[in-house]
């Protein structure tokens, strides 16, 4: 599998995307370039069709590369589109994982650093005074990492038609005696629901779970698709098609339709929603990279996520809290307890 880096034209050294000037910067002789001076068309894939470039893609099980710098044989899983290697942490974009059907049509560039992130993350988790205090060491700081994550984004149009059942009931007195009259409607509703920029994870993983949190992405900032965007951070590929999304797309969008048909009646009780059909008009589907910087944690046999949105610091996560760091609290409030205790009765003797 061929790579991507990309190199400084002033001294060839590696190049990274520096999100706080949204240029890409060289760390050897401090020179700043743009997306366009240092952008490169992506080489062809010799003379394969599509269809015979897809297929050997699905079968490189391997899922190794050679860094280019230093040409050490480096292990990737099989969703990952963008790294670094370990030896002379090079960043490297794996090439058939972002290009023919695996290209991104938009990305949203980080915007947020490392050093505001880990600024960021050490006053959300500072807040709370019984967080394990390893939680705030550097070499556990090290240990975040910029990401971008698959999704796919949907643009839709649809029919709605439903139909419902409603009570209203009467109530008045004649005398002595109550009367209760309920009269039942059946409803029907029809029109019109557009759905713009709806976001779905791309990822089959459980721990995607946590970017629910932070999912407030500002989509008319996304740009084209670049892979020089990915140098510096690491990158994850689908394993969702968006045909695997469309069945959960409709259950949504029903849900959401119930809710209005509810929201257009007024003035009956009891409201019961029968049936309710959703049929696409128009469908538009993305696919897009998030940022997002990651944390994980373990303590006391268990796994902590920490997640921020890269674009405007949404944070999300759990933090470890310190069973010992609660007794010592325990302690000192019981220990202080006991001291006034003891002078208050010394005092009343």
């Amino acid at each position: 599998m061929s790579v991507l880096t990309y190199k400084c034209p002033n001294c060839d050294a590696e190049l990274t995307f520096r999100p706080e000037s949204q240029s890409f910067a060289c760390d050897y002789c401090g020179s700043h370039f743009t997306q366009q001076e240092i952008e490169k068309p992506i080489p062809e894939q010799g003379s394969r069709t599509e269809q015979e470039s897809w297929e050997q893609e699905d079968r490189e099980e391997a899922l190794s590369y050679r860094c280019p710098s230093c040409g050490a044989q480096l292990l990737t899983t099989g969703t990952t589109a963008a790294t670094h290697c370990y030896y002379c942490h090079n960043p490297v974009a794996l090439e058939g994982r972002i290009s023919g059907r695996w290209k991104p049509n938009l990305i949203i560039p980080f915007s947020i650093g490392e050093k505001q992130a880990k600024e960021r993350f050490l006053r959300w988790s500072q807040k709370n005074p019984f967080v394990d205090r390893r939680f705030f060491s550097e070499s556990q700081l090290e240990k975040m990492s910029g990401v971008y994550f698959p999704f796919w984004l949907a643009n839709s149009q649809s029919h709605l038609s439903a139909t419902a059942t409603a009570h209203k009931t009467r109530i008045w007195r004649a005398g002595d005696i109550e009367y209760t009259e309920t009269s039942i409607y059946e409803l029907t509703r029809e029109g019109e629901l557009r759905i713009k920029n709806y976001d779905l994870s791309a990822l089959h993983r459980q721990e995607t779970a946590l970017l629910e949190g932070i999912l407030t992405y500002d989509y008319d900032q996304a740009k084209p698709f670049s892979p020089s965007y990915l140098s510096g951070f690491q990158a994850e590929r689908r394993d969702q098609e968006k045909e695997d999304m469309v069945p959960r797309l409709i259950d949504e969008r029903r849900r959401d339709a119930e809710l209005l048909l509810r929201d257009s009646v007024s003035g009956f009780q009891n409201v019961s929603i029968k049936n309710c059909e959703l049929t696409f008009v128009s469908e538009d589907w993305k696919y897009l990279l998030l940022p997002a910087w990651i944390l994980t944690y373990q303590y006391g046999g268990k796994q902590y996520y920490f997640a921020m949105n890269g674009q405007n610091g949404d944070i999300n996560g759990a933090l470890p809290i310190s069973g010992k760091r609660i007794a010592a609290l325990f302690g000192i409030v019981s220990g202080i307890s006991l001291v006034l205790l003891t002078l208050g009765g010394y005092f009343l003797w």
